[in-house]
């Protein structure tokens, strides 16, 4: 989903707003499969490592999104991580999130 927004050129503030609202208007059945995934990675290192690379990069366009609406570098990575850990209860309580 994020490559659609990355390739737009329509400015930070309306493309958050839309990346948002896709996300937190998702059906609960549209997230099955990452739900899938996540509980496989619990148990095994390869998908594990998958799905920590899948959310750096996610926070971090969330996170140069925010920025490049002048908030400070410290804000604005608590607010990628805010949205992005509370988008559907993190995939309807599906992982515990690995913070670091």
């Amino acid at each position: 989903m994020i490559d659609i927004f990355v390739h737009s050129n329509i400015s930070a503030e309306p493309r958050l707003d839309k990346l948002l609202t896709l996300s937190f208007t998702m059906s609960p059945s549209s997230l099955g499969t990452e739900q899938a995934i996540r509980a496989w990675g619990l148990n095994f290192q390869e998908p594990s490592k998958i799905i920590e690379d899948e959310d750096k990069q996610r926070i971090e366009y969330l996170f140069q999104l925010i920025l490049s609406m002048g908030l400070a570098e410290l804000v604005a990575l608590q607010y990628a991580r805010v949205i992005y850990y509370s988008r559907g209860g993190l995939f309807a309580q599906a992982v515990v999130p690995r913070f670091k």
